[in-house]
């Protein structure tokens, strides 16, 4: 951002028109000579006077009427894009970190049914309203609970994976909001909920 400073310099505009008042009456007086030595000290003191007293109402002037700064604000208009939209980066970094830590040995589907089964969940009145609460909500993930979320970080899948959610208003999840293992196929999710679809070694349900 760029500042320039304008000021109304009324003392200078002043100072100028007076300096040129006594130029031209100083000249006139120059060009005419005084017929007496007297008439010429007269015109003098009446110049000075003159002079005087308006110097004398500049500083009354000044003294009423300070001196007027403006400031111009010039902003330079830049459009700050956001990568990670409609996201904030720390958003965008824990969807990223929990790809990372359910579905590392998954491909990049597996990662992005991950971060949309996380998305529903927050879109859900039955989990908590935002990504990070749903993803530390107690007894939900599996990394959470062992340490694996903390260990890992996302790597180049895991982002495009998120960048495949964010670029599309599809959800390939089909509205999952929970997945489990192929392994444990007789458990909670499967007795209680309905049962979606698999997708690499794990199933979906809502």
């Amino acid at each position: 951002m760029r500042k320039r400073l304008y000021r109304r310099a009324y003392i200078g505009l002043a100072a100028g028109m007076i300096c040129s008042t006594i130029s031209v009456m100083a000249v006139t007086n120059t060009q005419a000579e005084p017929t007496e030595k007297t008439e010429y000290y007269v015109e003098s003191t009446e110049l000075n006077a003159g002079v005087s007293r308006a110097l004398s109402d500049l500083m009354v002037s000044v003294a009423y009427n300070p001196i007027e700064t403006i400031v111009i604000t010039e902003s330079e208009e830049t459009e700050e894009t956001n990568p990670y939209e409609p996201f904030s980066y720390e958003e965008a970094y824990l969807l990223t970190k929990i790809a990372m830590a359910e579905a590392e040995g998954e491909d990049i589907t597996g990662k992005v049914l991950v971060i949309e089964t996380v998305l529903n969940r927050v879109s859900s009145s039955e989990f908590p309203n935002s990504i990070k609460d749903v993803i530390y909500e107690k007894n939900q993930f599996t990394p959470i609970l062992d340490g694996r979320f903390d260990r890992v970080e996302p790597n180049d899948d895991c982002w495009e994976a998120f960048y495949i959610v964010t670029g599309s208003e599809d959800d390939i999840s089909q509205g999952a909001l929970y997945f489990e293992s192929c392994a444990n196929s007789d458990n909670w999710h499967s007795r209680n909920l309905q049962f979606l679809f698999q997708h690499g070694n794990s199933n979906f349900y809502k």
